[in-house]
């Protein structure tokens, strides 16, 4: 067939240069994973599901490896660190503190052993071996001027992460050690090329993604005012009674509670947005004080501590209908508009929330006391009183109706 002058022939596109990104070697490879991929939660809208978990591991089994790495996850918690530092600092500082807790609990659980290593060591000492902390005198020597030039090189969050997994390594030592089933309460069992990861998996778990049992009561609450509550239905008798069933009988009889025993306030999920469904807001509430009487009923003192998703409920069975729930915290922004929208201002705004410890929920210093003692024991009293009043009133009705029969 002739070809005409009219006719167009199709010309072959040029084919552009593809780069060669898996000849890379691991290293520069990691380096640019860190700019590629986005971690769970990292988004506005706190989605479980990244690319770093959920799309990137399925390219190639090399990419897998690669997404384990701890640096890259060191980097992930570096960036949430100063990109939200009202989420993710407070959740490292809870890990961190339940370390040191769960680290002093299994030392005095076996002070005979460790006493025992202390005499062996002074032995060794004596001997001119090693001096008390296991070590040659002459690194013990070096290792804190080493130890100053490299603190002196790192931002804040840096420290707070490498003390954060620093003490990890050591709980988890001390896990693996011990024998008594009461010392394994974190479970933790991490190595060194993947603490930070373990890192990050425990400050999801037990801070920004939590499963509590739900109150639900439509209504308004506002971060860090304390309001008070009388639990009197089947199902909230249950929720009271789970909630304070690890904590001393000082704290179920009236006494102001005291986060330093457990390392945590008693906490719950309070649904005050209609209907209880997910994504729907709703509020983590500390209890601060709580009377539970011999039918099961409570009066309790409650603190409202931060905003969350409602991700998934359901009803447990045989509970009388209680309610429980997977919820996730919101950010400070969100926290900041849903207040706005409910109340027309924020605390959030205040330079001082974040450095009275509003939102902790882990045990305080001495000089971070969150609520006055004496406000609080008086505010129960008050409503002991008006539900005893009311008593003695209905009491008062029902005789005179009875006389004039």
């Amino acid at each position: 067939m002739e070809e005409t002058e009219n006719t167009i022939m199709p010309r072959a596109l040029p084919s552009s240069p593809c780069f060669p990104l898996m000849d890379l070697n691991d290293d520069l490879l990691t380096n640019i994973l860190t700019f590629l991929s986005d971690a769970p939660f990292e988004g506005a809208d706190m989605d479980c599901k990244s690319s770093l978990t959920h799309t990137l591991p399925y390219i190639n089994h090399r990419i897998q490896k690669l997404c384990e790495q701890d640096f890259l996850w060191r980097t992930v918690l570096l960036r949430l660190l100063k990109r939200e530092p009202y989420l993710w600092e407070e959740g490292v500082h809870r890990v961190l503190k339940g370390c040191r807790r769960e680290s002093r609990r299994i030392s005095a659980d076996t002070n005979e052993s460790v006493s025992n290593k202390k005499q062996k060591l002074a032995a060794q000492k004596r001997e001119g071996e090693v001096e008390e902390n296991g070590e040659s005198p002459t690194s013990q020597r070096r290792e804190p001027k080493s130890e100053e030039k490299t603190k002196s090189k790192k931002s804040h969050e840096e420290s707070l992460i490498d003390n954060t997994v620093e003490q990890m390594i050591l709980l988890s030592q001390k896990q693996c050690q011990s024998t008594s089933p009461k010392q394994n309460k974190l479970g933790l069992h991490i190595t060194k090329n993947k603490s930070h990861l373990c890192l990050f998996q425990q400050t999801v778990s037990t801070h920004l993604r939590q499963t509590h049992p739900i109150f639900y009561m439509p209504g308004t609450v506002r971060l860090g005012c304390v309001f008070g509550l009388h639990f009197f239905e089947p199902r909230y008798r249950v929720l009271i009674s789970e909630v304070m069933s690890s904590y001393p009988v000082g704290f179920r009889t009236g006494d102001v509670i005291d986060a330093s025993t457990e390392g945590r306030f008693p906490e719950f999920v309070y649904a005050h947005v209609a209907p209880l469904a997910p994504t729907n807001p709703a509020c983590i509430v500390q209890v601060r004080q709580c009377h539970i009487y011999p039918d099961g009923t409570a009066d309790v003192l409650l603190m409202p501590v931060a905003y969350v998703w409602m991700e998934r409920v359901w009803e447990r069975p045989n509970s009388g209908g209680l309610a429980c729930g997977r919820v996730v915290r919101m950010g400070k922004e969100a926290s900041r508009a849903l207040e706005r929208s409910l109340w027309g201002s924020t605390r959030l705004d205040s330079a001082d929330w974040e450095t009275n410890g509003h939102g902790n929920n882990e045990e305080e210093d001495e000089d971070d006391v969150i609520v006055d003692g004496e406000g609080v024991r008086g505010s129960i009293h008050a409503i002991l009183a008006y539900l005893a009043a009311r008593e003695q009133g209905m009491q008062e009705f029902e005789n005179s109706e009875n006389n004039q029969e």
